[in-house]
């Protein structure tokens, strides 16, 4: 103790200041270090956390960059087919129409042909009616003037028998 006040220490001071120094060391521990430890903790926790989640959201983006980049060739490739089908479809509409088209002008032509020989038959039909008449009426006029009745009643019987054979023959 002597040396303590040779050195101009006051021991009871000095004691006195330990104390107090280490209530206030004690106090700051537990008030203030503790808590701000467990804060910065918590709060080192927390960005641990957000960076793991991050990087895990990141891999999640990839991945679906990838799903979605696949989906877009997938996609890309069906309606490349569809695309294809469609001119395939369109192709063969277009082909029936046109089949279609030729069969109905065929048919259409086929059956203005036979009008046209029904008609000319009709027409041809009527003129040998025509011309038998004229031939008649221009026969027994010159048999009037050369022939007696009864060579005219003859030779007129004949031609008649003969006009009306030959159109019955022809049709």
């Amino acid at each position: 103790m002597e040396l303590f006040s040779a050195l101009g220490v006051d021991l009871g001071v000095l004691i006195s200041q330990i104390v107090n120094f280490s209530i206030l060391l004690f106090a700051l521990t537990f008030l203030l270090y503790r808590p701000v430890l467990s804060l910065i903790d918590a709060r080192r926790e927390s960005i641990r956390k957000s960076v793991e989640d991050s990087e895990r959201i990141a891999k999640q983006v990839e991945e679906m960059e990838a799903i979605r980049k696949k989906q877009m060739v997938k996609i890309e490739a069906d309606a490349a087919g569809l695309l294809e089908q469609a001119k395939k479809d369109v192709a063969l509409v277009k082909d029936q129409m046109l089949a279609q088209a030729k069969k109905e002008s065929d048919d259409q032509l086929a059956r203005g042909k036979e009008e046209l020989l029904a008609e000319k038959s009709r027409i041809t039909g009527d003129l040998e009616k025509v011309a038998a008449s004229l031939v008649v009426k221009l026969t027994s006029k010159l048999l009037e003037k050369e022939f007696s009745a009864a060579d005219q009643d003859r030779l007129m019987s004949v031609l008649e028998s003969s006009v009306t054979h030959s159109t019955h023959v022809q049709k």
